[in-house]
């Protein structure tokens, strides 16, 4: 399953009760059997800890202990964490190993996956061919009715703001018409048209 190269998956605080009670984030059960049926050896991270599943059940810092203890690798945490929320986690997993609950072993385990996962992900790249993602773009398009523009449009992109899942947006499709777009943020001034065509990159 795991032979093209995956190298990091994010577990679901998904219940499987055939298997475990446990939400599969923090079940020794699923996450085991990802390791050993499954064959796979890459870094396991975490869906983020401050939901409800996890959150509202056993806690933000017991979860986090419960999931390193089951398997995983990285722990998620939203960027609207505080200082303080960040802190009581650190000193829970510190409590475990001084307990006995989170052996250092698994804890050295998991920094070797994720300084591996690491080194991947900051390793040089292929050049990327913009153009057969041009057109793919293209040949997905269905086009009705006369679409030519008269003199030179305006092309206005809405852009979106940037989110903990993906960042800053870098790129987006109306750069594929061939001119430098206005990038439009959620309450920015609408731009001038000055009698220019506007197109609309939604």
């Amino acid at each position: 399953l795991f032979r093209s190269g995956v190298h990091s998956v994010m577990t679901a605080h998904i219940r499987f009760p055939a298997l475990d009670d446990e939400p599969a984030t923090i079940s020794s059960v699923l996450l085991g059997l990802l390791r050993s049926d499954l064959g796979f050896d890459g870094a396991v991270i975490t869906d983020a800890l401050e939901m409800r599943a996890i959150s509202g059940t056993v806690g933000l810092e017991e979860g986090a202990v419960r999931a390193l203890a089951a398997g995983a690798d990285g722990l998620c945490l939203g960027a609207e964490r505080t200082p303080e929320e960040v802190e009581a986690i650190h000193a829970a997993i510190v409590a475990a190993v001084q307990d006995g609950r989170l052996p250092e072993d698994r804890l050295r385990e998991a920094e070797g996956r994720m300084a591996s996962l690491a080194q991947w992900a900051s390793a040089p790249r292929p050049g990327r061919d913009r153009e057969a993602g041009a057109e793919a773009a293209r040949r997905a398009l269905r086009v009705e009715g006369d679409t030519t523009l008269g003199g030179d449009p305006l092309v206005v992109e809405l852009w979106p703001e940037a989110s903990i899942a993906a960042g800053e947006a870098r790129h987006g499709l109306g750069e594929l018409l061939g001119a430098e777009p206005v990038r439009l943020r959620e309450g920015d001034p609408p731009p001038r048209t000055d009698g220019r065509p506007l197109v609309l990159v939604l």
